[in-house]
């Protein structure tokens, strides 16, 4: 790399979404909110084939965001054919396409030591969906940064939380469970109706619960602690008719209650606006700004190998 290619070039970082659309989008938009940071980083995409061919339609303007494939064969797990994420699938196979996910394990290491031989240096850094803890291995070997990225932080902490002390429990021996409970250091409560079958049958000789279904602790989040929603059905125990749409629809847009949802929407609307606001005549940055710019300062300190 000469000198001018380094005067222009702002590192390179390597992203590894879980296989889901949700973590796949927002895996997108953190990639895309870092290119405009920083126009000369270079940002590497890892997924699957089939997720790599949706992506690229997506990706025409993206000229700095690259993917790289990773070989995956559903149906050699036990899934469908050409089930590419979670989308695909019906939730009683949703477990099953993240076991089969930990074969990627050895192949992730196959695109990093291509970007190393190709660029003689490591990456900036590696960010990891948290459903991928395995990839602080990798990047521990290569001498580099690890990030694990959260698609949703309140989830996350009351799942983790729940599988820790499992508060709906009465107790370690026996089966009997509590309907409404408080989950440690989490405001209000929580209801046995918001966890998904599989934690609410986890007791202290359960196998540690690998899939974090944070659906229904974000939509306790958005519907008691926010207040900006009514919750339609409960993750995939959940049967929808058109009668409980309607009744929804005319309680959201027709009703006092629906009112002030949507005035409190646009209070957290301007907040999210403002921590993504920057005016650069007087250098003010939202909080959001600020940290993926701190974020970026940290990581991309070149690390050019001799």
């Amino acid at each position: 790399m000469n000198t001018l290619q380094q005067q222009q070039d702002d590192g390179h970082i390597i992203m590894f979404p879980y296989m889901a659309q949700g973590h796949i989008t927002r895996f997108l938009a953190l990639a895309r909110f870092i290119s405009q940071r920083k126009p000369n980083i270079k940002i590497t995409f890892v997924s699957t084939p089939l997720n790599v061919r949706r992506l690229q339609s997506a990706l025409t303007s993206d000229k700095n965001i690259h993917l790289a494939e990773l070989p995956f064969s559903s149906a050699d797990h036990g899934l469908p054919a050409d089930s590419y994420n979670t989308n695909s699938l019906p939730p009683h196979l949703i477990l099953t396409l993240l076991y089969a996910s930990e074969s990627l394990k050895p192949l992730f290491d196959n695109p990093v030591t291509q970007i190393i031989a190709t660029e003689k240096r490591v990456p900036s850094c590696i960010i990891g969906d948290t459903l991928y803890g395995w990839v602080h291995e990798t990047a521990k070997r290569v001498g580099t940064f690890h990030f694990a990225f959260t698609c949703g932080a309140y989830g996350s902490a009351m799942f983790i939380s729940t599988c820790l002390h499992l508060p709906h429990r009465r107790d370690d021996n026996s089966n009997d469970l509590i309907e409404e409970f408080q989950v440690p250091k989490v405001p209000g409560t929580c209801r046995l109706s918001q966890l998904p079958v599989y934690l609410r049958e986890a007791n202290k000789e359960t196998p540690h619960v690998k899939y974090f279904q944070k659906q229904g602790f974000n939509s306790k989040m958005m519907q008691e602690e926010l207040g900006v929603s009514v919750q339609l059905a409960n993750g995939n125990e959940g049967q929808v008719s058109s009668e409980e749409v309607q009744k929804v629809i005319e309680q959201v847009m027709d009703s006092s209650e629906g009112e002030e949802m949507r005035r409190k929407a646009m209070v957290i609307a301007e907040k999210i606006s403002a921590a993504m606001r920057e005016d650069e005549g007087s250098h003010l940055k939202g909080s959001s700004v600020r940290s993926i710019d701190n974020f970026l300062a940290t990581v991309t300190t070149k690390k050019v190998l001799e």
